[in-house]
């Protein structure tokens, strides 16, 4: 199983890293690598879309790592669900990448926004923040924007989806937990006077 997933992991990195290059190697030949301005604003550093030669073949091991990691921590029952989980979120937000890469194209900057206030809306109940979904984000948004952009976007997003679902949410359900218990110990407390 380790032998095998390892495999898995090398073929998907290196594809993912030769279709990097082959676009590299596109751009080179019509008309130089691109280069992408921070925030968008010419004012800003330029960032080359050559750091993808080393940024996108190290997040896309560290992701299949983490992911290959959490499915064999799992129980055998749970591996296949787990698993299933990971193929989903990474699709999913593939596609989140991709239609806001499009959007950005298109000019349309308010239904970007309206996506990054209803994923960080989402993240209050599903965890988003997991790398196959950090991964399929990121990969959505490279052709378009680079290696760089994505990975910053990326990172700060996956910090917002770990507060938002381990902290606000977590603390809210710990106050409401609290409050359910001291209530039940009131009404049994109550019934047992009676």
């Amino acid at each position: 199983m380790s032998h095998l997933a390892f495999q898995l992991r090398f073929i998907l990195t290196s594809t993912i890293s030769l279709l990097f290059g082959l676009l590299l190697l596109w751009q080179h030949l019509n008309g130089g690598v691109e280069s992408h301005h921070l925030l968008h604003n010419p004012d800003l550093p330029a960032v080359s879309n050559w750091w993808g030669l080393l940024i996108v073949p190290v997040l896309t091991w560290v992701s299949l790592w983490l992911v290959y990691r959490r499915i064999q921590h799992s129980s055998e029952s749970e591996a296949s669900r787990v698993e299933k989980q990971a193929i989903l979120g990474f699709s999913g937000a593939l596609i989140f990448g991709m239609v806001m890469s499009l959007f950005f194209v298109l000019g349309h900057e308010n239904p970007m926004l309206w996506m990054m206030l209803g994923a960080i809306a989402t993240s209050f109940f599903f965890p988003l923040f997991r790398p196959e979904m950090t991964l399929g984000f990121f990969l959505g948004m490279v052709v378009t924007f680079g290696a760089v952009i994505p990975l910053i976007l990326a990172t700060i997003l996956c910090v917002i989806f770990l507060v938002a679902y381990f902290l606000i949410r977590g603390g809210i359900l710990k106050i409401y937990g609290a409050y359910t218990t001291r209530n039940h110990l009131k009404r049994d407390a109550f019934s047992r006077k009676a």
